[in-house]
């Protein structure tokens, strides 16, 4: 028989991005949305405490004051004295808030560069 032919074509700007494009159907677009919200809100909530001993650590390293604690473990214990564990999740809800509308705006960038072509390779 003929051996397999082999399509020499250069690839193209938006070629490596192929299967996004052909693999996920436009109509899925929206539950894409929704469960990249999701699974964002999930990971946000998630890591939400030690993003939070991490912002109060920060201040603390940015000026020292006798009122700061000395080790993260004694950030950590300050932050839970203030109101228990709930204090580990201040902000998360204004924080989630803005999700939404980011991720929008992420695809919607996204979908813009992606149906021009241009790639960076």
């Amino acid at each position: 028989g003929n051996p397999p032919s082999v399509d020499q074509k250069s690839l193209q700007p938006g070629d490596l991005f192929w299967l996004v494009r052909h693999g996920a159907p436009a109509h899925l677009y929206p539950w894409n949305l929704v469960v990249g919200a999701t699974s964002g809100f999930v990971a946000q909530t998630a890591t939400y405490p030690l993003d939070t001993l991490r912002r109060r650590w920060q201040h603390t390293c940015a000026g020292r004051r006798k009122d700061m604690p000395e080790s993260l473990r004694d950030c950590a214990q300050r932050i839970y004295a203030e109101g228990g564990p709930t204090s580990f999740y201040r902000g998360l809800t204004l924080n989630s808030l803005k999700l939404f509308p980011e991720l929008m705006v992420l695809s919607g960038v996204y979908f813009v560069i992606n149906a021009s072509g241009n790639f960076v390779a």
